[in-house]
């Protein structure tokens, strides 16, 4: 998407706005909702088992079913790139799964 905004530039929300809603739809099945809240955000496909629907409250489907700190990073900006109102996006678990990766010192 970052491409094709340099691209199109000023036209790229004309060229993107037939697609928006099902790009949009397939960022957020990438979410991954936890229920003890340190396993948020977004994963990278669903090779793991889990099947594409447009409900957002996707939860793990298996132990290794878990979301990745790159994958969320880049999901949440194509969800900016698509102006989305971002009320689908788990905030709450998101920030308790990154929290949870960093370390003492500030890093990860």
């Amino acid at each position: 998407l970052s491409g094709l905004k340099i691209l199109f530039g000023a036209k790229f929300d004309e060229y993107i706005a037939s697609s928006r809603d099902t790009i949009t739809e397939w960022i957020y099945s990438l979410q991954v909702k936890s229920k003890i809240g340190n396993c948020g955000g977004f994963r990278g496909s669903h090779s793991l088992g889990g099947k594409f629907s447009s409900d957002s409250s996707t939860e793990q489907m298996n132990e290794f079913d878990v979301s990745h700190i790159s994958c969320t990073h880049i999901a949440i900006l194509c969800l900016l790139l698509l102006k989305n109102d971002f009320k689908k996006f788990d905030r709450k678990s998101t920030l308790e799964s990154i929290k949870s990766m960093q370390l003492s010192d500030g890093s990860f």
